[in-house]
């Protein structure tokens, strides 16, 4: 049981509400859900083990926060770099 699952249960509960709105475009918990699956089983066969460390390069997009939710649902330690932390890491 993931410690997420009380968050996912409320997701399924809206289904069909706004969860984001991205570019002025409308993704629904839904949506979230499904991209959440996508990104764990992508986890899965990239062989990214339950626990392990993982950098996310992502902005702050719905597809970034499925899998920062995908790799937070596997308790994995997930470490956010968007493009403008590279830019001033330089």
């Amino acid at each position: 049981m993931s410690a997420l699952d009380f968050l996912f249960e409320v997701f399924r509960g809206r289904a069909g509400a706004d969860a984001v709105v991205w570019r002025d475009r409308p993704h629904s918990y839904a949506w979230l859900l499904e991209r959440v699956e996508a990104s764990g089983e992508l986890l899965e066969a990239r062989h990214v083990p339950p626990g392990g460390v993982a950098a996310l390069h992502a902005d702050f997009s719905p597809a970034g926060i499925a899998m920062l939710l995908a790799l937070l649902d596997r308790g994995c330690i997930a470490v956010p770099l968007t493009p403008e932390v590279e830019n001033h890491s330089h």
